[in-house]
């Protein structure tokens, strides 16, 4: 589970530079006495001249990306595509007109186009998806639209159905199989015809920036890396320049913030000021009583304007992608039982609904405290993977419910049940309470706990 803590400042920082504020915030670190593990500095340009004054500090490759147009370098299109691929970079992005296009890096390959594009009849011919071995294969709906995966002797393949039209394949290279994913995106790239191509990729030294490994490149932009425990480091921040014009952000990393959680603040430069956020990690699983209540401290005791959970970042698996497809299609069922089960409620309306007195949450029910905050509750159920967000009405805003299925699907009132009668413009309070309370989470419940839902 991760976190992000966005805090107030407490007092204006439009009159501060960048660097005064992270010199602050690490004497306010090191007043909390919280164990600093690292400290990074990163700054990206979009030219090598910005980035000029911090170049001697930077001990990691550059990262950069830009645009390499064919037929400005002195190599066949298939040459230049070998080329690449062997050269090691991040990725490779080719648009192929209109809203196609497809991307490569070392283990995924991915194309996007309308449904009647040109390119699919390429892709097709490439790729030869029909003779491919299939393990295992799941399919399910999402936004009306069907949606396919499988699993392959190579990796996971993923056909997606989007709106508007728009259709994207997508290749997961399992361990050791990157080999085949590289031969494949070359044979599909040579059916394109020669085309810019946009690359992402690191470099130790950079003596001509307008080039890549030898060939004329357009850049888009350049980020550089800076370690903030050099000892020299805190002697730079005092001689630096702003960073006008470029984007920056210092972070300060802590694996043990806390019992229960590890934390990365950062500083960026946003606008003509600073914002300070922290990153919350949950170092210990599942998240308990406990940690819910240190989490609570730390937003008294820091000024936390706002607490959202974010998705974790997770290194790529085979693995990893498949189950999260399978949670995905099992949560689109859910999605679909609920919405099938809702058609034929009769919701209550305001004025012919009667109020109970009290009303209370039913014990296999709980609020979701980290996830909730003025003008948004979240209910979470106790041991189904279940959460109600309840989007409180304002004046000339309607409120509105969002059920979450394993984490993975949401659904609105609406898409719930179009006919719904609820009174979403009330600001009774006690209405909504009690429509959610004695309406919506039994229906939840009982539709999912059901003999023939299992």
């Amino acid at each position: 589970m991760q976190l992000i803590a966005q805090f107030s400042p407490n007092i204006s920082t439009i009159t501060r530079g960048f660097w005064t504020d992270v010199q602050q915030t690490e004497e306010w670190l090191r007043g909390l006495q919280k164990d600093i593990t690292a400290r990074t500095l990163l700054l990206k340009g979009k030219s090598l001249t910005q980035l000029e004054p911090w170049l001697p500090w930077s001990h990691s490759p550059l990262e950069l990306e830009g645009w390499l147009n064919p037929m400005e370098v002195q190599l066949t299109w298939r040459y230049l595509l070998h080329f690449l691929v062997a050269s090691g970079p991040d990725s490779l992005f080719i648009p192929c007109g209109g809203d196609a296009w497809i991307a490569w890096n070392p283990r995924t390959v991915i194309v996007r186009a309308p449904h009647n594009s040109w390119i699919w009849s390429h892709v097709i011919d490439s790729w030869d998806p029909a003779a491919w071995r299939t393990l295992d294969q799941i399919e399910w709906w999402e936004q009306g639209r069907l949606q396919q995966a499988a699993r392959t002797d190579f990796g996971v393949f993923e056909q997606w159905q989007h709106p508007y039209g728009m259709e994207e394949w997508r290749i997961n290279a399992a361990d050791n199989h990157e080999s085949i994913l590289q031969l494949w995106w070359q044979q599909l790239a040579n059916r394109l015809g020669t085309r810019p191509v946009k690359v992402s990729w690191r470099q130790e030294q950079l003596h001509n920036p307008n080039t890549i490994l030898g060939l004329p490149v357009r850049l888009s932009w350049l980020g550089l890396k800076i370690s903030g425990d050099q000892s020299q480091f805190w002697d730079g921040v005092s001689h630096w320049p702003e960073p006008r014009g470029l984007r920056a952000t210092m972070q300060w990393s802590s694996p043990r913030w806390n019992a229960w959680w590890s934390t990365q603040v950062s500083l960026k430069r946003w606008k003509q000021g600073t914002r300070l956020e922290a990153h919350y990690t949950l170092n210990q699983r599942p998240l308990t009583r406990h940690a819910v209540k240190i989490m609570r401290q730390e937003m008294h005791h820091f000024p936390i304007f706002h607490l959202q959970s974010v998705m974790t970042p997770l290194v790529y698996s085979e693995q990893h992608t498949w189950m999260s497809l399978m949670e995905r299609a099992q949560a689109s069922r859910w999605k679909e039982m609920a919405t099938e089960n809702l058609k034929g409620y009769s919701w209550p309306r305001l004025p012919a609904m009667r109020i109970p007195p009290r009303i209370r949450l039913g014990s296999s029910w709980m609020i979701d405290k980290l996830s909730s905050h003025t003008g948004l509750w979240t209910i979470r159920h106790r041991s189904l993977p279940l959460a109600v967000q309840i989007h409180w009405p304002r004046k000339n805003h309607a409120g509105n419910l969002t059920v979450t299925f394993l984490n993975q699907i949401s659904a609105s009132l609406y898409d719930l049940d179009p006919r719904s009668d609820i009174d979403r413009f009330s600001l009774n309070r006690r209405y909504w309470a009690s429509v959610i309370v004695h309406h919506i989470l039994p229906v939840l419940e009982r539709i999912f706990t059901s003999d023939d839902f299992r």
